[in-house]
């Protein structure tokens, strides 16, 4: 599966319903991808009406990578240039993301998919390497390789660096908000299956971070591009 890179710009927006990319009547999702029950966000965030889903987060010791496991086959898709430091693993409504930071800080390394509900098992769509310049993202990957979701409506993948105050990242869905905690010391790899071009490789990310009480610190979309 090819690597595809990204080239992105971000711009400040507000996010009333009635001019976000969400179909504010839609309802809800009960269950994430690997099957386990939605739950709300632990906060309340600001300017968020929508209902909103927590996603889960594990930061995952390299020595605890089960020979056989999902994440072991993602680390065997990926070739890692120096020793693994961070291994994040984010599951969301649709797909499952792995984000591997290594000791030299120079890359960044991810797996995406669509978890198998009930089961240990992940389909891997798609990897992505990003590279870092004085440990910032210098190009976030937009991943579109053949990423659908259990919809089969397309599925993106991205990175964005949240601001360091920042607790929760917060992604627009039709009818509802995906809630990213923030763990580990890595970008955060965010999904989407709405604002898709794939005719013109490109994806759009309605995105807002907001601090440990839930308040608003910045709200953006992403839009980002296959490159090349």
């Amino acid at each position: 599966m090819l690597t595809r890179k990204l080239v992105a710009r971000t711009t400040l927006v507000a996010f009333p319903c009635a001019l976000a990319v969400t179909a504010c009547g839609d309802e809800a999702p009960t269950r994430l991808a690997n099957g386990s029950p939605a739950r709300a966000s632990p906060v309340i965030l600001e300017r968020v009406d929508e209902p909103t889903i927590e996603t889960e987060v594990e930061v995952v010791a390299l020595a605890a990578v089960s020979t056989h496991s999902a994440l072991a086959r993602c680390l065997g898709r990926l070739t890692i240039d120096a020793p693994i430091v961070q291994i994040v693993v984010r599951t969301g409504v649709f797909g499952r993301s792995v984000t591997v930071g290594t000791r030299s800080h120079r890359a960044l390394y991810a797996c995406d998919g669509r978890s198998a509900r009930g089961s240990d098992a992940a389909f891997w769509c798609g990897t992505a390497y990003g590279r870092l310049g004085k440990g910032r993202l210098l190009d976030p990957r937009l991943d579109l390789s053949a990423c659908t979701a259990s919809t089969d409506r397309p599925l993106a993948f991205a990175w964005t660096e949240p601001r360091n105050d920042a607790r929760y990242v917060a992604v627009r869905q039709p009818g509802y908000v995906e809630v990213y905690p923030l763990k580990g010391r890595v970008p955060v790899r965010i999904a989407t299956t709405t604002g898709i071009d794939v005719a013109g490789s490109r994806a759009s990310f309605d995105v807002s971070e907001h601090d440990t009480r839930g308040g608003l610190l910045r709200a953006y979309k992403l839009e980002a591009r296959v490159a090349g």
